[in-house]
């Protein structure tokens, strides 16, 4: 029989907060189906953005973070690009593009007028700076101050990476208070952590 200390370890993942049925089989396809499997479903990577005033402090093919105010929303005919014009503390255009049914979500979160920071990859299409689906955008700088270093983690179809380390995060709050297996003197010496320290460690670079 199982020792109840380790029953949050076995609880389905549908006892998370946003986790519903359309969920289930994305988390299924990734093995995840309890906590423990979202506690050991561990980062593949990690992205590293970097904070900058402008776009002249920037390198092409960088990861940053930027204030970019929207000035102009142009929509493509067909199937092509959805674009937001957006301009930095100096003047520099930037365009931060979506592609696919992504266009709602950039009129929602890049009004006109309206400064925001955005954290993503910093590309160039021709003459003209661009960020390809945003990984961030927030009315604050404050918002972002988490994201210059960021996890990067298995995905399947229905599943993005903010919901995924939203559950991961979720589950990592609910591991239980379990007694150290290692010999305590190796653990000194060694300078290890704990379980339950470790795990989370993993989780952060």
């Amino acid at each position: 029989m199982r020792p109840e200390r380790l029953n949050s370890l076995f609880a389905e993942v549908q006892t998370l907060e946003g986790v519903g049925p359309k969920l289930l089989r994305p988390l299924e396809k990734l093995g995840l189906t309890r906590l423990r499997d979202l506690a050991y479903h561990l980062p593949e990577r990690f992205v590293e953005r970097r904070a900058v005033p402008d776009l002249d402090a920037a390198t092409v093919g960088e990861n940053i973070i930027v204030a970019l105010t929207p000035r102009e929303h142009r929509a493509s005919k067909g199937r092509g690009p959805y674009r937001v014009l957006a301009e930095d503390a100096l003047g520099n255009v930037c365009a931060i593009t979506y592609f696919g049914r992504a266009s709602y979500t950039a009129k929602k979160q890049l009004p006109v007028g309206e400064k925001r920071w955005v954290a993503g990859r910093l590309d160039q299409y021709g003459q003209m700076l661009q960020i390809v689906h945003p990984d961030h955008v927030a009315e604050s700088s404050a918002e972002l101050a988490g994201q210059a270093c960021e996890p990067v983690y298995g995905l399947s179809e229905g599943l993005t990476q903010p919901r995924v380390a939203g559950f991961v995060a979720q589950a990592l709050a609910q591991l239980p208070d379990l007694p150290e297996w290692i010999e305590p003197g190796q653990l000194a010496r060694s300078g290890w952590p704990e379980w339950a320290d470790a795990l989370r460690l993993a989780h952060r670079a």
